[in-house]
């Protein structure tokens, strides 16, 4: 029996006793006179059975009610498991990619493009991203009129996003922006708020239909 598992091994004594006495759980239930859902509970349950299951089974198990009760008491002083969920650890290979990818995706998407405009030779036509970008906001509807927020507080409490506009109204700055706060760990989960996320861009360009 698992040593470290005292509910375990009540229930493998409980099963034990009741192959021995050749009995199902229809009849311990009948001999014991309790539920047969209680019975089936106490052979198979997470749960820990109480003290009257225990005193009712043990006469028509042929086991000691002190042993039981004994039993018993270990299982309730095994502190419960921990449910929370611990922080993702990626492998070494994992973790230098990682960074490779985030400074990567810093190095790409870090500058903003302004198309047409060259004042002084083709590098005077981008910037810093964190320098020129502009937030957008966003407006809905509430009880007390309208809500303006800025788009980017929007998107860290939500989930998946369909962002749409007009050419030129801001679309692809705000990706930028979301990917590279996301390579500085600047962006979290909206349900996991100590992992951050990575953004991966994918721009697609819609084929023209021929002209008839």
């Amino acid at each position: 029996m698992d040593e470290q598992s005292p509910l375990a091994n009540l229930r493998a004594v409980l099963q034990s006793a009741k192959l021995r006495k050749r009995q199902t759980a229809t009849s311990v239930a009948a001999l014991s006179g309790l539920s047969r859902t209680t019975v089936s509970q106490a052979f198979n349950s997470e749960s820990v059975p109480s003290k009257e299951t225990l005193a009712a089974l043990a006469p028509v198990l042929g086991l000691s009610l002190e042993a039981l009760l004994t039993m018993r008491q270990a299982c309730l002083t095994v502190p419960p498991p921990d449910r929370t969920r611990p922080a993702r650890r990626a492998p070494a290979g994992d973790a230098d990619f990682e960074t490779r990818y985030r400074n990567y995706l810093k190095t790409r998407h870090g500058s903003l493009t302004v198309v047409g405009l060259d004042l002084r030779g083709p590098a005077a036509s981008s910037w810093p991203l964190d320098a020129a970008y502009l937030s957008l906001e966003l407006s809905e509807p509430d009880g007390r009129g309208q809500r303006v927020e800025r788009a980017e507080r929007a998107l860290r409490r939500s989930g998946p996003t369909l962002i749409k506009g007009l050419a030129g109204s801001g679309k692809t700055t705000l990706l930028q922006w979301i990917a590279c706060t996301a390579a500085n760990g600047k962006l979290t989960a909206p349900d996991e708020p100590r992992r951050s996320l990575i953004g991966c861009v994918l721009s697609m360009r819609l084929k023209q239909p021929p002209e008839l």
